[in-house]
């Protein structure tokens, strides 16, 4: 991220006029303003910076509050699950009647969502990003405090699906003759699948990347929001979006670590420093069942199928399209991440 600040806007901005057309299409932003108004008994409501996809949202600063129309009503049981599990960093949800649509109000959560969070151009600023990744380590290791029931596995987790992922990718020959590595790389997980099965089961993000994670100025997690896709995966499935957001970034639609020099760090790179501070901070953070020297290996497992459950969606396992943007975007990523790691 150091030296990329104007790639990382352009790539906000973008995200943030796909997300206006989305809401345009969905909801009528005035009687949504006035329900808020109604609801939260103020005036000063107004549109959050980042949408989501299939939601509205508004914010009332003089009341500290979130108030949000959704297309779907969330599963409030889930939710309340991962506020149990996580602690207070997830948001807990009010639901409101009043309209055809779910309505829920939530309080604010102080910080910003990382992907704004401001990188100076000439320094990486190492230490706020090593107090981001290790408390993300802390947080991903609470799960396995809680782990839950083999039962609750959907048979469309990632866990369940990987071997028919995994061997849907062996069979792709578009993506061989593209990158014959992804092959090699599905065919050694494949020989590893088995073992998941070491690992707890725990409620797992679907999406924790940076658009979903908040920061405040020194680097400290003050948020972990929108949980409602999540489910139970082996333990370590969620860690895909730590490689992504925060050991490394997209420029120039090149997916690369941040291999520049940590200063006083015994000749490292920035991304050796952040991802021995995250393991090591897991593993410590861990339960003493979980022995590093026992699952290290499965839990590598688990990151990787979360990467390839991640990177290979719309038709990348069946076939490529390099004319398609998702098919060039989602490959580099999975490339720097699953092959260059």
């Amino acid at each position: 991220m150091a030296g990329s600040e104007p790639d990382k806007e352009q790539r906000s901005e973008a995200w943030l006029a796909q997300e206006r057309e989305m809401i345009a299409a969905f909801f009528e932003e005035k009687d949504c303003e006035s329900f808020a108004r109604s609801v939260l008994r103020a005036d000063d409501i107004h549109p959050v910076e980042n949408q989501g996809a299939t939601s509205y949202t508004l914010i009332c600063p003089s009341q500290s509050k979130i108030i949000q129309f959704r297309l779907q009503r969330l599963d409030e049981e889930l939710l309340a699950l991962a506020r149990q599990i996580y602690g207070t960093v997830v948001p807990s949800v009010t639901f409101h009647s009043g309209l055809p649509i779910p309505v829920y109000v939530s309080p604010v959560i102080p910080g910003q969502i990382h992907i704004f969070q401001k990188f100076p151009p000439d320094a990486f600023p190492l230490e706020r990003q090593l107090t981001t990744t290790t408390e993300l380590a802390r947080f991903v290791a609470k799960s396995a405090a809680r782990p839950l029931p083999a039962s609750s596995y959907s048979p469309t987790s990632w866990t369940k699906t990987a071997p028919t992922v995994l061997e849907k990718i062996t069979l792709n020959q578009a993506l061989e003759m593209h990158d014959p590595r992804f092959k090699v790389k599905a065919l050694h997980l494949l020989d590893k699948i088995h073992l998941l099965d070491k690992l707890p089961p725990v409620l797992s993000h679907a999406d924790f990347a940076e658009v979903n994670i908040l920061v405040n100025a020194h680097g400290n997690v003050t948020g972990v929001i929108d949980f409602e896709d999540a489910q139970t995966e082996a333990f370590g499935m969620c860690i895909f979006g730590v490689y992504e957001g925060f050991f490394g970034e997209m420029r120039h639609q090149k997916w690369s670590f941040f291999d520049m020099p940590a200063g006083g760090r015994s000749g490292k790179s920035v991304r050796q420093v952040l991802e021995a501070a995250f393991w090591d901070t897991l593993w410590d953070a861990l339960p003493p069942e979980m022995r590093r020297q026992d699952l290290e290996e499965a839990v590598m497992v688990a990151v990787d199928i979360g990467i390839v459950n991640r990177y290979f969606v719309r038709g990348l396992l069946e076939g490529v399209d390099l004319g398609s943007n998702d098919h060039r975007m989602s490959l580099e990523f999975a490339r720097g991440l699953l092959l260059d790691r």
